[in-house]
């Protein structure tokens, strides 16, 4: 893996994680303090696998079985969030989330580096636009 892909990988998963705690601490409350617990193990649980995504799309020689097996994973996640989800600004973020998850998962079938990094940072630009809808009351 280059440095460059490592340093990236560090600077995203510690954004996820500071940007994640951020937003769920800041919108706990005492009525739901079990929910937002799930929400924030789901949250956890996506962005480990955001790192597979991005670790499995720097190699050489993409697996992309293992890629389609770790973004069905996210989506899946995605979809549970979107469940639990009772906070109205995050409706339309996680809907998109999800979409591009789909469309990404046809994406795979071409078996295009080029197109896979191209849905990831299109992807990439979702997650923080929720992230950042929920940071801002």
């Amino acid at each position: 893996m280059k440095p460059k892909h490592l340093s990236f990988l560090l600077f995203f998963f510690i954004c996820i994680f500071s940007a994640s705690a951020f937003a769920y601490g800041n919108t706990a409350t005492k009525t739901e303090p079990q929910n937002n617990e799930m929400l924030r193990k789901h949250m956890s649980h996506m962005a480990s696998e955001w790192v597979n995504l991005e670790i499995l799309s720097s190699s050489a020689e993409i697996n992309y079985k293992e890629v389609a097996k770790t973004l069905k994973k996210m989506k899946n996640t995605a979809q549970i969030i979107s469940k639990m989800n009772k906070n109205t600004k995050l409706e339309s973020p996680i809907i998109s989330l999800i979409s591009q998850m789909e469309t990404m998962q046809k994406h795979l079938k071409n078996k295009s580096p080029e197109l896979l990094h191209q849905d990831l940072d299109f992807l990439s630009q979702t997650c923080f636009a929720c992230h950042q809808a929920h940071a801002n009351p």
